[in-house]
């Protein structure tokens, strides 16, 4: 999440000192936080929320302190997929702290995740103006900018990031999918080239490498059997944690490509089970079950 990840961990530290004994009724607000702080880090994430917003309805705590409970509790909110409760969460910063780096960061990334694109870049460009040398600003924006198709604008974005972070993966893997989207389908292979050079080892990279050799659409750079087996790696990769809908969704794909759609129904309907597992489900779904559709008519899908 950038270095404020880092900033915010340490003030909260330096103005909580967490006990070691939590009493049964807690004395303050004080006290509350500091509970909170401590059951979030040994993985009680509803006891933290309790904790967290008991602290803040106490009325106890300073501005800086409030800032530093209030987004201890909407990175929760986030991890938990509750992305409209985190995004208010994060405006009552905003409006505490118009300028709070991490709210702007967090809230710039998740309006990015529900479509809300311009909301997006308005965040992330005050976060940019605050923090010109972290690339996490770059990489976001460029996100909306390429889904709103301002493809010059991202890649530039994208450019600036690489060059801040040279040797991050990122960079290059999100270059990577805009060149795709803009038909310079060399310069997205080269990217995704470094990108695997950089981090071997991040199924994301070889997921985008499978879909690009399933979906392109130019016929050249079509490659059935490759695709099948960047898709593979990536599962390989990611059975360490737990696979995402987009992994089965890619894996279908390159099964189309190479016409075996007995396989690829089976893994789309994989993808929208897991789907219907998450709690916060973006118009991606939708997409999946279409993909789903062109496959039982046996038909291939082609990325735009």
């Amino acid at each position: 999440m950038g270095k404020f990840n880092f900033f915010v961990f340490i003030s909260a530290i330096l103005f909580l000192t967490v006990i070691d004994d939590i009493p049964s009724c807690l004395a303050s607000g004080v006290d509350a936080a500091n509970a909170g702080i401590k059951a979030n880090g040994n993985g009680d994430k509803e006891k933290a929320k309790v904790l967290f917003r008991s602290a803040l309805r106490s009325n106890e705590l300073s501005k800086k302190n409030y800032i530093i409970v209030n987004n201890n509790l909407c990175k929760i909110l986030w991890s938990e997929s509750k992305i409209y409760q985190a995004i208010d969460c994060y405006t009552e910063t905003l409006y505490l702290s118009e300028d709070n780096p991490w709210a702007l960061q967090s809230r710039g990334a998740l309006y990015n995740k529900i479509g809300e694109y311009e909301n997006a870049i308005e965040d992330l460009s005050r976060y940019i103006l605050l923090s010109p040398k972290d690339d996490f600003g770059y990489i976001h924006r460029a996100l909306s900018l390429r889904a709103i198709k301002k493809f010059d604008k991202a890649i530039s974005d994208l450019n600036k990031a690489i060059k801040l972070k040279p040797n991050k993966s990122e960079g290059y893997l999100h270059r990577g999918n805009t060149y795709s989207k803009t038909g310079n389908y060399n310069l997205a292979l080269a990217d995704f080239e470094k990108a695997i050079a950089m981090d071997p080892e991040s199924s994301s990279v070889y997921q985008a490498v499978a879909w690009f050799y399933a979906t392109c659409p130019e016929r050249d750079f079509r490659d059935g059997t490759a695709a099948l087996k960047f898709a593979e790696k990536s599962m390989e990769i990611e059975k360490k944690n737990r696979f995402n809908p987009r992994l089965y969704d890619t894996l279908a794909a390159a099964y189309a490509e190479l016409g075996q759609f007995k396989n690829a129904i089976k893994a789309q309907k994989q993808a929208i089970a897991l789907l219907k597992e998450e709690k916060y489900v973006d118009e991606s779904e939708y997409k999946i079950r279409n993909r789903l559709d062109l496959y039982k008519k046996g038909k291939v899908y082609r990325a735009m």
